[in-house]
């Protein structure tokens, strides 16, 4: 038979000895949550997602999802383990480093560094895109992991050159949109390394609409003037 817990009147039991505690004191305060919460994103959604009974279920992986070393306990107050006044110098991600590499030009292949901006698309992947062997949080401001900087660097690699797109622009459509719905600021850019127009063979957007940033359009051909119409004959002699 299986084990049965002893009786409340058996040898075994334990009976208190002293009267029960006084009331219990008040909870010690939360300490104070650490990163920056607003921009937290392990990639299964926002610290709002954190909170019991989310559809998400994120409450569960609270311990376990973590950005820049911090976990979502530690960041997110919807966990229920912090959320408390910081103390004076106790945010410890409120200093941020100065940028690197050039902004205008970094691209990983999913977009320039305003798409990086929150809450845009690319916003969760700060901490994954790298180009040059810098991520989007040590290249993009928008990120809201470093601080632009005026000053040039003493050496920064230079960006290889953009090669000349393929294909027409006018006509590439890969059933989501012209090369137009690629810029920067339009959803397609995230799929610029994706999307293909069948009736192009092998060539990604990326290759052919300079939206994406990743070619450049060649300069229309000027066509040369036609020559000038030969003199008119003279008039007949009379």
């Amino acid at each position: 038979s299986g084990r049965v817990l002893p009786s409340a009147c058996g040898p075994l039991a334990h009976m208190p000895t002293q009267p029960g505690p006084a009331a219990s004191a008040p909870p010690p305060p939360s300490p104070p949550c650490l990163g920056d919460p607003p921009a937290f994103n392990a990639g299964y959604g926002i610290c709002a997602t954190y909170t019991p009974g989310h559809v998400t279920g994120n409450f569960d992986w609270c311990e376990h999802d973590e950005v820049d070393g911090l976990k979502a306990v530690s960041v997110c107050s919807e966990c229920g383990i912090c959320g408390g006044e910081p103390n004076e110098g106790t945010d410890i991600m409120s200093a941020k480093q100065p940028c690197q590499g050039s902004s205008a030009t970094w691209n990983a292949g999913w977009g320039l560094c305003p798409t990086y901006e929150s809450p845009g698309v690319n916003h969760a992947y700060c901490h994954l895109d790298s180009k040059f062997g810098l991520l989007a949080k040590q290249v993009c401001s928008e990120c809201n992991k470093c601080e632009s900087v005026l000053l040039a660097k003493a050496y920064v690699a230079p960006a290889p050159p953009t090669p000349a797109c393929q294909g027409d622009s006018n006509a590439f459509d890969a059933g989501w949109g012209p090369c137009s719905s690629y810029e920067p600021t339009e959803a397609n850019n995230y799929y610029c390394n994706q999307d293909k127009d069948d009736k192009m063979g092998d060539l990604l957007a990326s290759a052919v609409c300079a939206q994406c940033g990743q070619c450049i359009l060649a300069p229309a051909a000027v066509s040369p003037s036609p020559p000038p119409p030969p003199p008119s004959p003279p008039p007949p002699s009379p």
